[in-house]
């Protein structure tokens, strides 16, 4: 796992392949509780609420008709080259930041974005778990950290 974020439009989770593919897993919010100025719906980065999302949590397969609903690209690229790539194909821009456009069609948050981001630097684990199954601390390739039911998180 590699983050988390509160969007204002959706609820994500970052993870990393063990062959450094990183992705996004997301839950988005209901259309009508997004903030619009116009064209613009807003966005932020905010901390996730992890403990009222996994609260009420059981593990479940996707539910029918889950869809992916938007993929990011870490490039280095025009950014206007792109924006004007993607207007051909009647997309709209809904969100503009240094070094990131964010780009949809039919007024949804967005469907693509692109971005010059720096990619993040490895400092150890980004999350623990506690489980009976391993008798030391264990950190695996999507660097969780594993450790023996009751042990305390290292520092």
């Amino acid at each position: 796992m590699e983050g988390f974020a509160d969007y204002l439009v959706s609820e994500s989770v970052y993870l990393r392949s063990p062959d450094g593919i990183g992705f996004e897993v997301y839950a988005v919010s209901p259309t009508g509780e997004w903030i619009r100025e116009g064209a613009l719906v807003a966005m932020d980065t905010l901390p996730l609420d992890l403990d009222g999302l996994t609260r009420d949590a059981t593990p479940s397969p996707l539910p029918p008709g889950a869809e992916i609903g938007h993929i990011h690209m870490r490039a280095h690229v025009d950014l206007d080259a792109v924006v004007a790539f993607y207007r051909k194909l009647s997309m709209a821009v809904t969100w503009k930041m240094p070094d990131a456009v964010f780009m949809a069609w039919g007024g949804y948050h967005h469907h693509v974005a692109f971005n010059r981001w720096p990619l993040p630097r490895q400092r150890g684990a980004l999350a623990a778990a506690y489980t009976p199954a391993v008798s030391r601390p264990v950190r695996n390739l999507v660097r969780v950290e594993l450790l023996p039911a009751g042990e305390k998180l290292p520092g």
